[in-house]
């Protein structure tokens, strides 16, 4: 089964190395389909990632786990994709914004900015990764609570209903956006996103 969960900007985690984020985004995924107890990176099913800046085109920032040039990953402002094998199938790590930053407002500043913190091939991969997704797990947290990302998360979900995809959560935060993973035990149940009672509401506020 393959697993996309779109989050809020990627940190600095590549086709190799993992962030806190990824490992637990790793560890909700495994709990859908039945795995063994460790994730084995299975021969010819690379982990990997697709980095770029704003001139690069989509192929030559196109760079697979164990060959990519370790400088040039590090030193991309944009992180526009990133998987994992788990069991027969892989986890997608998408975000909202491709722009990569440790700290979410620091994403918030390089807006401010005048920075294009989606990055130009961001839209293009996410609705990629989703799009051959089983589930799909939504997860910006709190911060997209402000109207400019409150925009852009409407879009996303835009584009996800024009996939024909269902929006799943881990909750959701006290503002009503879908919870980031990070913090959040693994008995936490996925529900639809939004949850019906939220739904129900923003419809009779219409």
């Amino acid at each position: 089964m393959n697993v996309a969960m779109v989050l809020l900007n990627p940190s600095k985690a590549g086709g190799i190395d993992d962030d806190p984020t990824v490992r637990k985004s790793v560890g909700f995924a495994r709990r859908h389909q039945p795995l063994p107890d460790r994730l084995v990176l299975r021969p010819g099913v690379p982990g990997g990632a697709v980095f770029g800046d704003g001139a690069m085109s989509r192929l030559s920032g196109h760079w697979i786990a164990g060959t990519r040039p370790a400088a040039e990953e590090d030193a991309a402002p944009y992180r526009y994709q990133l998987w994992r094998p788990i069991g027969d199938g892989r986890l997608d790590i998408v975000n909202m914004y491709g722009w990569r930053a440790t700290d979410p407002k620091k994403l918030a500043a390089a807006r401010a900015a005048g920075c294009d913190v989606i990055g130009p091939f961001n839209d293009e991969l996410l609705v990629e990764a989703c799009r051959t997704a089983d589930v799909v797990i939504v997860g910006w947290g709190s911060l997209a609570a402000r109207r400019w990302a409150e925009e852009r998360a409407a879009h996303v979900l835009e584009m996800l209903h024009a996939l024909g995809k269902e929006a799943w959560c881990l909750g959701t935060t006290k503002d009503g956006q879908p919870s980031h993973p990070l913090m959040l035990p693994y008995s936490t149940p996925l529900v639809p996103y939004p949850p019906p009672e939220q739904a129900q509401a923003q419809a009779g506020a219409r």
